[in-house]
């Protein structure tokens, strides 16, 4: 499989972004597409098997987001942009990256999954509540801080 960032080119021309990131970055979208495939093995890719629960998933929750907190930063910070709490960036920052990045026109497809072909992670992100608008976020949020 080719895990390549399509889009790589313009967005590290635009940010100065390192040959280095770029192969790092790459690395890991490689490795949460395996332990995605990894996770299916176990899990039946159905409405009802991706809708159930295992410590497995918990932790490609966790590892996902916290990938994509470090996307997130990393365009903020290379953009020059401060965290609007002064100390470091959270959800109200990151979601002034929707239009941006054109993350609400961002989708998945995923293989064998016939219930819903085509993802769209972040169709409702609303920067008037930015974590809860993103269920699989606050998801993370509140297992983050209490796994039960």
């Amino acid at each position: 499989m080719n895990y390549s960032l399509y889009f790589w080119d313009d967005t590290s021309i635009a940010l100065n972004v390192l040959e280095e990131e770029r192969i790092s970055q790459e690395y890991a979208i490689r490795i949460l597409v395996q332990e995605l495939d990894n996770l299916l093995l176990y899990m039946e890719p159905s409405k009802s098997g991706l809708e159930s629960y295992s410590y497995k998933s918990r932790e490609l929750l966790i590892l996902s987001c916290t990938e994509l907190e470090n996307q997130w930063r990393a365009i903020l910070s290379k953009s020059n942009v401060q965290p609007k709490n002064k100390r470091d960036y959270t959800t109200n920052d990151y979601v002034d990256l929707i239009t941006k990045t054109h993350l609400h026109e961002f989708s998945v497809k995923l293989k064998n999954i016939t219930y819903k072909a085509e993802l769209k992670p972040f169709a409702n992100w609303n920067p008037t509540n930015p974590t809860q608008s993103l269920v699989w976020y606050d998801s993370y949020n509140k297992t983050k801080h209490d796994r039960n």
